[in-house]
């Protein structure tokens, strides 16, 4: 009788290769998981870095447009339409990534009552908001 076939060690090879193949299972399900990670934050920041640099455009544009009316106000009863400005600039264009026609117009009839010409900053939040 052969001493190592008394310890069984022929199982132990045996045991060695299945062994292996766990630990190389673990190690491409955790290599896959890492890398999946790493891609899945890597997309995230790329689209936050795209639409940060939007939205400053955007707060730009809405703050330029804010200072002309302001710079415009004359009187009080004019200032009481501030608030509406306020409401457009601030919450409607900002917050609704469609922004529908019809903010645009109600921000363009304001500007009218506010006797403020703002044409260039119209021009410039329409080519914002379509791109």
């Amino acid at each position: 009788m052969d001493s190592d076939s008394d310890f069984g060690e022929g199982d132990d090879r045996g045991m060695e290769a299945a062994d292996m193949r766990k630990m190389a299972d673990k190690l491409g399900k955790d290599g896959f998981r890492i890398g999946k990670a790493q891609e899945e934050e890597k997309q995230m920041q790329i689209g936050f870095d795209q639409g940060f640099d939007h939205g400053l455009q955007l707060g730009k544009v809405c703050g330029a447009i804010y200072a002309k009316v302001i710079c415009a106000v004359d009187n009080t009863e004019m200032a009481l339409n501030l608030s509406q400005l306020e409401v457009i600039l601030m919450d409607t264009i900002p917050g609704d990534l469609e922004v529908c026609e019809r903010s645009i117009r109600d921000l363009e009839q304001l500007l009218v009552k506010f006797k403020c010409d703002a044409t260039e900053e119209l021009k410039s939040l329409g080519e914002l908001l379509e791109s």
